[in-house]
Parts: structure tokens; sequence; C-alpha cells
């Protein structure tokens, strides 16, 4: 297993439609978006070509984008490896909080990483994480 800080929008893509989420396709427009405006506010990390994870940086937030990983290779911890490494970053960071929105992972939110909800918009379900 090798971690890779690159952006590569190709293996993204693949793992993306590889893990059945629709949504994190668009979650990967949004972090080119965010590269475009400001690289240095993205964070992307990503396990092979099997799992990756997305967030923008704020001062005081981190904003997980999108998480994906492979159905393959579903079952093996990476979301629960790339969730820790952020959390280190945050506190390497001096970040207090990480935030989502999420409809298909808030089981994985509550449960692997003890996040609460905090409301809802549309369909989808506010998460925070506190650190």
């Amino acid at each position: 297993m090798k971690i890779y800080k690159d952006f590569n929008d190709a293996i993204y893509k693949e793992i993306a439609k590889a893990s059945g989420v629709k949504q994190t396709e668009k979650d990967i427009g949004y972090a080119k978006f965010v590269y475009y405006h400001n690289p240095e506010k993205r964070y992307s990390e990503r396990i092979d070509e099997d799992a990756w994870i997305l967030a923008c940086i704020n001062k005081n937030n981190f904003r997980i984008i999108g998480m994906a990983t492979k159905k393959e290779a579903q079952g093996r911890g990476y979301g629960s490896i790339l969730l820790n490494r952020a959390k280190q970053y945050c506190y390497t960071n001096g970040i207090k909080k990480i935030t989502t929105r999420t409809f298909s992972g808030k089981d994985f939110y509550t449960k692997v990483a003890n996040a609460k909800i905090v409301g809802k918009k549309g369909n989808d379900y506010l998460m925070e994480i506190d650190l």
C-alpha cells in the first residue's frame, strides 16, 4: 500500500466510477474548481489506485469534499486510514474541526469517525468531527 498526495484526475475518476457512488464524480469536479482558484486550499490523498479523500482547507476548518473507495477494495480500512491521516494533518496545523456533507457516507462518519449530525440540507447530512 502506497499513499500519494498528488491529484491525478484520471485515477481519481476511475476510483470514483468504481466506487458505485455517483456523487464522488461530482466531488472531483468541485475539487478541481478549488484547485484552480486556490491550490493551497485543497487537500488530496489516495491509496494506490483504490481510494481517495478530497478536502478544502480553510483557516479553522477542514471540509471533506468527498471520499471514495473502489468496491473491490472496500472493507480494507482505506477510508479509516485516509480519515486518520486527515485528522493528523488537522492536529499538526491547528485545525479543530472537520466538516462534511454526505448522504451515502452517514454510517461511516457516525460509526467510524464519531461524527455528529448537525443538520440536513436536502437529502444530505451535515456532519462535524471535533478534534
